[in-house]
């Protein structure tokens, strides 16, 4: 009747795809320009104070 019959089976489904998006598929936006997303995120330099 349900597609998923428990909180956990959703969560799980969830995770797998964020975790595909973020780290496995490329991006091609402007910005992104065939990265993914945990490349941006994670290559790049730290803000320095002023």
């Amino acid at each position: 009747r349900y597609l998923y019959p428990r909180y956990t089976g959703l969560r799980r489904e969830l995770d797998t795809y964020l975790n595909y998006y973020n780290h496995d598929r490329v991006h091609h936006g402007r910005l992104t320009q065939g990265q993914i997303p945990a490349d941006i995120v994670y290559g790049a330099r730290k803000m320095e104070a002023r």
